[in-house]
């Protein structure tokens, strides 16, 4: 993440940088700027398309009563206060003692026409401004700072829920409260009656007797609550991805659904820098739980000007397997439950092609002059682990279940959850390893399909286990 303040570091240089060629821009701010165009115009000459959203009710009837006035709207020159968001007000002056503005509104409103298109946000609930920047290979967003200095707190790390002037103004709200209606209506009360006369939605936020900043959730559906507050007020930073779950919240949340379920599955399908995975971890490490969480992260790039990439992530998976492997190890640091069994371990799965060759699959296929290049029916980049969980996924026995790998005979061997599965994928099985195996009782057995020593072994296999341990399933791959 990269904090751009406009003194130090500019919006426009950096948008310089970012806008390629037939790159796709959106923006919602409240205002449109003619000096930004004049500005990046060599940059917004090769764009594609802007889509552009006031953030601010802007074409409203009860506010532009005819297309002429709506037509002129989208390139009025705005006031530099109202600038501020996203142009820095020092830039727009020094712009106004240099351009001529008709020219420049001329050459500004042309663009338009050929690649803008304006769209106003009719509601009267607060939305907030951003810049994105879509190109061919890669996407950059920009967006007001959400780190600054609230009732006397400055977070050290993440960031406040709201955009600064909303905050701010969600304290004025309160302290409004405070002084003129607190003593004859409670803060739902009024909340209620806002909303009725004027169809405003308004925010709070307040600072605790603690010290604890606090942002006021409403009631819903009309019925009053008892003042709610929620204290949880910054995204996560526990790794540098750059829009991180708050570890707070999931907490909450998870704590909330799996409390009477210590055997709970949490399945989460944008699973980022691994926050729901430290949030099972720690809940279980409270109450000695046993649950489990199942997290899914396509292997996604991470951008090129991303702090990930800069510290030597490549993919966005890399950054999730990590922080599971940093939470696990600091909730071990910790107090613990004295029944918790302190499992932190966790399995990383890869979505690939068949560990089988082609000819396994369509034999009609294969030509006569391909037949000895596929002896051997398993791709040769696949390792027994990758045969393992096939074996696993086609008999549908549980990938959590624990795995544990010996060596017999010169032979691994692996043993899932003890003797529900036994599978040795080397090459030179013998009779003497097969009758080792076989007196173990196994319920499952699975080999390599030319894994054995001899056309005799293979065959006598199955008929040990029918004698030693008639109650294996022998399989072979």
């Amino acid at each position: 993440m990269k904090i751009i303040d406009n003194i130090n570091s500019l919006l426009g240089e950096d948008l310089k940088s970012s806008i390629k060629p037939n790159a796709r821009l959106k923006i919602a701010a409240s205002c449109f700027s003619i000096y930004a165009y004049e500005s990046l115009k060599t940059e917004l000459e090769k764009v594609n398309s802007l889509e552009f959203i006031f953030t601010t009710p802007t074409f409203v009837p009860d506010e532009v009563t005819d297309k002429l006035k709506k037509h002129r709207r989208e390139f009025f020159i705005p006031k530099a206060s109202r600038e501020n968001a996203l142009y820095g007000s020092e830039f727009e002056i020094q712009l106004r003692n240099k351009l001529t503005q008709r020219a420049i509104a001329r050459e500004c409103a042309q663009w338009v026409r050929n690649k803008a298109t304006f769209k106003s946000n009719k509601s009267k609930a607060q939305m907030q401004q951003f810049v994105c920047v879509q190109n061919a290979d890669e996407g950059v967003a920009y967006r007001p700072t959400m780190r600054y200095d609230l009732l006397g707190v400055t977070p050290e790390k993440g960031q406040w829920r709201w955009e600064e002037d909303r905050a701010k103004q969600a304290v004025n709200n309160y302290q409004d409260y405070l002084n003129i209606h607190s003593k004859n209506l409670t803060l739902d009360e009024w909340y209620i009656d806002t909303l009725t006369a004027t169809n405003e939605k308004l925010n709070f936020v307040r600072k605790n007797e603690e010290g604890v900043i606090q942002y006021y959730v409403p009631p819903s559906g009309g019925k009053l609550l008892s003042d709610n507050w929620m204290d949880i007020t910054l995204s996560g930073n526990e790794t540098i991805f750059d829009t991180e779950k708050s570890l707070d919240l999931l907490n909450r949340i998870i704590g909330w659904i799996c409390a009477n379920d210590q055997e709970s599955t949490v399945l989460d399908f944008f699973a980022g820098s691994g926050t729901t995975a430290d949030s099972v971890f720690r809940l279980n490490a409270t109450d000695g739980g046993k649950r489990k969480f199942i997290l899914v992260q396509i292997d996604e790039l991470c951008s090129e000007k991303s702090e990930a990439k800069k510290a030597g992530y490549t993919t966005i998976s890399q950054i999730t397997k990590k922080r599971i492997s940093d939470a696990g190890r600091k909730v071990l640091e910790d107090r613990c439950h004295e029944n918790w069994n302190k499992d932190v371990g966790f399995r990383v799965l890869k979505i690939d092609t068949s560990n089988m060759s082609e000819v396994y699959y369509t034999p009609d296929g294969v030509k006569q002059e391909d037949l000895l290049a596929a002896v051997d029916n398993i791709k040769p980049d696949r390792t027994p682990e990758d045969l393992l969980f096939q074996v696993l996924l086609d008999w549908g026995v549980d990938l959590s279940l624990p795995i544990t790998k010996q060596t017999i005979q010169g032979k691994t061997v692996f043993f899932v959850d003890g003797n529900a599965l036994v599978a040795c994928f080397d090459n030179g099985i013998t009779e003497e390893l097969v009758k080792e195996l076989a007196a173990g009782n196994p319920l499952r057995v699975v080999f390599r399909d030319n894994g054995f020593f001899s056309d005799s072994v293979k065959i006598n296999a199955e008929q040990i286990f029918k004698q030693m341990s008639p109650g294996t399933d022998v399989k072979a791959i």
